[in-house]
């Protein structure tokens, strides 16, 4: 019976082997990836610069789940770059995520975002006037 067990073993090493390399290495390894630029325009009649414009580009990481029923891949570490244009140019990295579609400028701007690696899980509205962006 041990026997068995010893002459089996190297078989598993080969499936398993097999199985990872049908797959590809997409599982082990996190790769970056962005959701893409995204222009917000100001609201001509209430800003102090018609010119002023702002960009949000999310950054995350990602790879596939070992579960194929998962229908997504795992994603962690985002990053938001925030990139005022107009008078007074600035940049900013916020360390989580931002909804692109809620950002608003007038005279302020203000943008539905999170913190933690799950996108969209418990937003708080932000406000960046001057410096960095502050919850409301």
């Amino acid at each position: 019976m041990a026997q068995g067990i010893v002459r089996g073993y190297p078989r598993l090493q080969l499936c398993c082997l097999l199985l990872l390399s049908l797959s590809g290495c997409a599982q082990l390894f996190w790769r970056d990836a962005s959701l893409g630029s995204v222009v917000v325009l100001a609201n001509p009649t209430m800003a102090d610069d018609p010119s002023f414009s702002l960009e949000v580009t999310v950054n995350y990481q990602e790879k596939y789940s070992w579960d194929p029923t998962f229908g997504t891949t795992l994603k962690r570490g985002y990053q938001t770059l925030l990139k005022r244009n107009g008078k007074a140019p600035a940049e900013y990295v916020f360390k989580g995520w931002v909804l692109s579609d809620s950002v608003t400028c007038s005279k302020s701007c203000s943008f539905l975002a999170g913190h933690s690696d799950e996108y969209g899980v418990n937003p708080v509205w932000f406000e960046w006037k001057d410096g960095e962006p502050r919850p409301k």
